[in-house]
């Protein structure tokens, strides 16, 4: 069993080849729409982070730092954009001008931002993104790059948001 982390907003736009992580991103490249424009259509880009079950639940305060450490990366961008895309640029070794046009496509949500019910819920009470699992999945799967769909059940079981409310603690 997989469990699915982390901050994802909900309608996803899959395409066909690519994963869920950048189903979103890839979608927009191909129609010329940022991650705003599509979020104004309803439709929601997301990235996903993925953690073993059993990793999971063994070391829930090793899945919750490495999440900690996303939300600093998330607070460094959003009070130093052009730093942060200094450092995207390197990483990636494209100019610093181009890391920072892909970055400011994007809808950083805080922490705070993704336990709402439209998007992760908290461990108490189920969000949207199993759905938007879900959908993904049914699309992939019409398309032939799934083999079959999982229940919804199984996508929200998948969803938990009980990590990120530990790393944000």
């Amino acid at each position: 069993t997989i469990h699915f982390l982390l901050t994802a907003p909900p309608r996803t736009c899959p395409t066909k080849s690519t994963s869920f992580q950048f189903a979103g991103k890839n979608w927009a490249r191909n129609v010329g729409l940022d991650s705003g424009q599509l979020a104004k259509h309803g439709v929601v880009t997301a990235d996903v982070l993925v953690a073993r079950k059993e990793f999971a639940e063994k070391y829930p305060n090793v899945v919750a730092a490495y999440l900690k450490a996303n939300l600093r990366a998330y607070d460094f961008y959003k009070k130093s954009p052009a730093q942060a895309a200094a450092v995207i640029a390197n990483l990636f070794a494209i100019p610093k001008a181009e890391a920072l046009h892909e970055m400011s496509e994007l809808i950083w949500l805080s922490a705070p931002q993704q336990l709402p019910a439209q998007y992760l819920g908290t461990s108490r009470k189920t969000g949207a993104m199993g759905r938007i699992i879900k959908s993904n999945a049914d699309y992939l799967a019409q398309q032939g790059d799934l083999m079959k769909s999982a229940p919804l059940a199984v996508s929200n079981h998948a969803v938990q948001p009980k990590y990120l409310q530990l790393a944000s603690r």
